[in-house]
């Protein structure tokens, strides 16, 4: 069984995503902090992380630049930010500042995520 770190502060959000994803046979840890990302990331090396963009205190890009070095599997990052500008602008940041093979930033309004 695949293990996902899914770092999200939205309460009920992470609670939507982490449903689905044991819905569908994969195990998942959820953290609401930032700040303890880092260190699960590389004492327990999920297979995949999906990090909220907008996190308090240590956003999701923080994050990845932290780990990246010595974590090589995939990381995703999800957003609310709806316009399409602010999705040019995030894709625009991963590529300047965080290098690797491959990203995906998953972009979503919460509205559609509730209906």
């Amino acid at each position: 069984m695949l293990h996902i770190l899914l770092v999200e502060d939205d309460v009920r959000l992470a609670s939507l995503i982490q449903q689905f994803l044991q819905a569908n046979n994969f195990k998942v840890t959820v953290l609401h902090s930032g700040e303890q990302a880092p260190g699960f990331i590389l004492a327990k090396q999920p297979d995949v992380v999906i990090l909220d963009i907008m996190l308090p205190k240590l956003d999701g890009f923080s994050i990845c630049r932290r780990v990246r070095k010595q974590f090589s599997k995939p990381i995703l990052f999800l957003t609310a930010k709806d316009s399409d500008l602010d999705h040019v602008i995030g894709l625009e940041k991963v590529q300047t500042t965080i290098s690797s093979n491959l990203w995906c930033l998953m972009c979503c309004s919460l509205e559609s995520i509730w209906s």
